[in-house]
């Protein structure tokens, strides 16, 4: 038996417990002394990385997520998670490089093409986003955040019917998301359908009365079907939660200016 291979393992299995327990601090003081006597023990970096990153030192994280990578090119967890790191700095075309070298390691690894359509959704490339989000669906089809981001590019893209499909294949899962119940009522206004847009906004509103934008976009609508009335009580509680919401201050305006 090799004792120096067996006491690396036995300190890294500890180092990582410790982070899991989300005990930074010490698990990286763990990592630290592996490394001093084990500099070539790639995991030990690739788990130095993961600490900084939970602690939120991001650049930091980045430079041993690198150091992991220049022992081992191939090591997908720290492509992935290098990624994830860039989209928190924001640095997102290298994020999406991280992505593809990671797919190119694990085709099949749903996190990846997720992140990836994310990614390009920040980029604005939403054809390729959705791309990602397909392939992502491929490998876990109920993924509510996957058909939720679907129907928002396809919404992007004004493919509103597709849109809306997504979204409901989301509901029949999270029939309690009032996002999605939002969104739906939103994608219904764009394809002019305006009392099932009501219905999807009041869907909203009973699991989450205080959803400001719900209630002004139901505002909107009413104002689109020349029910004033029932727009300003919308617009009213859409003040009532937050009293500085413009767009419900200038609706309201504009109502008692066609009056007057």
């Amino acid at each position: 038996m090799d004792l120096s291979k067996y006491k690396k393992r036995v300190a890294t299995k500890k180092a990582y417990r410790k982070f899991r327990r989300e005990k930074y601090e010490e698990s990286l003081v763990l990592y630290n002394n592996i490394l001093e006597t084990y500099p070539e023990h790639t995991n030990a970096w690739f788990g130095k990385a993961l600490v900084l990153e939970a602690m939120g030192k991001l650049e930091d994280a980045l430079k041993f997520y690198d150091k992991t990578l220049e022992q081992d090119p191939k090591y997908f967890g720290a492509w992935y998670n290098r990624g994830n790191t860039l989209v928190k700095l924001e640095r997102f075309s290298e994020a999406l490089k991280s992505y593809d070298a990671a797919l190119n390691l694990d085709p099949e690894h749903f996190g990846a093409w997720y992140n990836r359509g994310n990614t390009l959704v920040k980029l604005e490339r939403f054809s390729e986003a959705l791309d990602s989000y397909d392939e992502a669906l491929k490998l876990d089809p109920k993924n509510v955040e996957a058909l939720y981001n679907r129907g928002y590019t396809l919404a992007y893209l004004e493919r509103f019917s597709e849109a809306l499909d997504s979204y409901d294949e989301a509901l029949k899962l999270d029939p309690k998301n009032a996002e999605l119940w939002y969104n739906r009522a939103k994608t219904f206004e764009n394809l002019d359908k305006p009392q099932e847009a009501i219905e999807s906004y009041d869907e909203s509103l009973r699991i989450d009365l205080n959803f400001v934008d719900a209630w002004y976009r139901r505002g909107m609508v009413m104002v689109s079907l020349g029910k004033d009335q029932e727009a300003l009580e919308c617009f009213d509680k859409a003040l009532e939660l937050n009293p500085d919401f413009k767009p419900a201050l200038k609706a309201k305006k504009d109502i008692s200016n066609e009056k007057s």
